[in-house]
C-alpha cells in the first residue's frame, strides 16, 4: 500500500523536475539565440543557470514546483517573443493559455499575463493601430487572453474551492506575500 514515500513515488517527481529544468534551459537558450545569436545564447543560458536558484531546485529539490515553474515561464516567454509581430486572436488565446498553465504550476506566474499589456502598448506605439481602434483592439485581446488563462487555471480554482471554500486564495496564508515589507 503506497504511503507517498516509496522510491517510485519519489523518483517520478524528481525526474520530472530535472527534465523541466532542462527544458527551461533549452527554452531560455532558444529565446537568447533569437535575440543575440548562438554564442551569446550559450553564455546567457549558463549565466542564468549559475546566477539563479534553478540549479539548486533541479539537483537538490527537484520535486518542488520551481523547476516546472521555470519551464512554464520560459515556454511562455519564448512563444510570446517568437510571435510578437502577430496580433491575431489565436495568438492571444495561446499566450493566455500558456500564462494560465504557468499559473497552474505556480500561482505567482499568473503575472505573466501582464505581458499582453506590453503587447498592446508596443503595437500602439509602432503605429500599427489608430487611436480609435486601440481601445477595441486592446480590450478584445485582453479578454481573449484572460479567458484562455481562466479556462486553463480553472482546475486549480475548483480544487481551492473544495479545500479552502474559495476559488481564489493564497494557499500559504495571508502572510505569504507581503508587498509592503522586505523579507
Amino acid at each position: 500500500r503506497p504511503d507517498g514515500f516509496g522510491l517510485a513515488l519519489q523518483f517520478v517527481p524528481d525526474v520530472c523536475g530535472v527534465a523541466a529544468a532542462g527544458l527551461a534551459m533549452w527554452f531560455t537558450s532558444l529565446l537568447a539565440r533569437s535575440l543575440h545569436g548562438p554564442r551569446a545564447a550559450l553564455g546567457t543560458t549558463l549565466a542564468m543557470l549559475a546566477g539563479s536558484p534553478l540549479i539548486y531546485y533541479a539537483i537538490v529539490a527537484p520535486a518542488y514546483s520551481h523547476s516546472l515553474s521555470a519551464m512554464g515561464a520560459s515556454a511562455f516567454l519564448l512563444y510570446w517573443w517568437n510571435t510578437r509581430d502577430r496580433t491575431d486572436l489565436r495568438r492571444y488565446a495561446a499566450v493566455g493559455a500558456l500564462a494560465g498553465l504557468a499559473a497552474l504550476i505556480r500561482w505567482q506566474d499568473g503575472l505573466l499575463l501582464a505581458t499582453v499589456l506590453v503587447d498592446i502598448v508596443v503595437h500602439a506605439r509602432a503605429g500599427r493601430l489608430s487611436r480609435g481602434r486601440l481601445a477595441r483592439f486592446g480590450l478584445l485581446r485582453l479578454a481573449v487572453a484572460g479567458a484562455a488563462a481562466l479556462v486553463v487555471f480553472t482546475p486549480q480554482m475548483i480544487v481551492w474551492q473544495a479545500l479552502y471554500g474559495q476559488p481564489l486564495i493564497i494557499p500559504q496564508g495571508a502572510g505569504f506575500v507581503r508587498w509592503t515589507a522586505s523579507q
